[in-house]
């Protein structure tokens, strides 16, 4: 039985979303969201890697670094047809460009994952405890929660590490 379960991911994902869905009018929905959203990001990128056959060990030695997990994903290979009948194994790294549509506005998942490199509150730590968290706004990062948790699912079967 795998360690990290992408149902479970996926479940955050859907909270964070029904959250913002349901208003963001109290002062620390915002904190929620991200942190759940960027809790289903994690456990995504953890299952991917397990399901690529990266040892529970390596992935956990990555702690809660969404920046390296993702630079793990970036180092594996995904299946993609890329005409009718013709399949091709491309660099993961693709993940990076995934588009995340949220009210009116677009950015890909690559910022988002990486945002504390430039100025976003730390993963986990700043979004629990100290004052409200800087980071995208709550439904992007909802969005992005499932939008990643999407993308490993339609991976799932067809990715490995080379």
């Amino acid at each position: 039985m795998p360690v990290y379960d992408l149902a479970f991911a996926r479940k955050f994902a859907a909270v964070a979303e029904d959250t913002v869905a349901g208003g963001l009018d109290d002062v620390e929905a915002h904190r929620v969201v991200a942190y759940i959203s960027r809790l289903s990001m994690e456990l995504s990128l953890k299952a991917f890697l397990e399901r690529v056959g990266v040892p529970v060990a390596e992935i956990k030695r990555h702690w809660h670094d969404l920046r390296r997990l993702l630079a793990e994903v970036e180092a594996c290979e995904v299946e993609i047809e890329i005409s009718p009948g013709v399949k091709r194994w491309l660099p993961a790294s693709r993940v990076r460009s995934v588009e995340v549509h949220f009210q009116g506005h677009q950015v890909t998942l690559g910022p988002i994952i990486e945002a504390e490199d430039h100025g976003a509150s730390q993963y986990p730590n700043e979004l629990r405890y100290g004052d409200m968290p800087k980071d995208f706004p709550a439904a992007a990062l909802a969005r992005a929660a499932v939008v990643l948790a999407e993308w490993v699912a339609e991976h799932w079967n067809a990715a490995r590490r080379p």
